[in-house]
């Protein structure tokens, strides 16, 4: 953890409160970013509530927040879903599903 984290570990948006994690890039301007979903769009924090990127999250949830490329910074794992046509499983349709990954540096 880097020695200037804050020791708040949420920031408070509008309603809701947001955890933080903290940035380990020795290069960054900021010690600790939040991430927020609102509607269909994601944005990623800074300690301030100030966002450095946002972008169309489209059908999909947030499935994990970890540092996967190592930079850092965390990132973000997408579950994504999509529905085969005519294909069941007895009485439950089949989906297509898989992963994907944000890099929550740049977005």
């Amino acid at each position: 953890m880097p020695k200037d984290f804050a020791p708040v570990k949420a920031i408070i948006v509008g309603l809701e409160a947001l955890p933080l994690y903290p940035v380990d890039d020795p290069n960054a301007a900021v010690a600790a970013v939040a991430v927020r979903r609102d509607r269909q769009t994601l944005s990623m924090l800074d300690e301030q509530g100030n966002i450095l990127w946002s972008q169309d999250l489209g059908p999909g949830e947030i499935f994990g927040v970890f540092d996967f490329n190592q930079d850092g910074w965390i990132d973000l794992e997408i579950a994504r879903a999509e529905r085969l046509d005519n294909q069941w499983c007895g009485i439950h349709p089949m989906y297509n599903r898989w992963l994907e990954f944000i890099d929550g540096q740049t977005g």
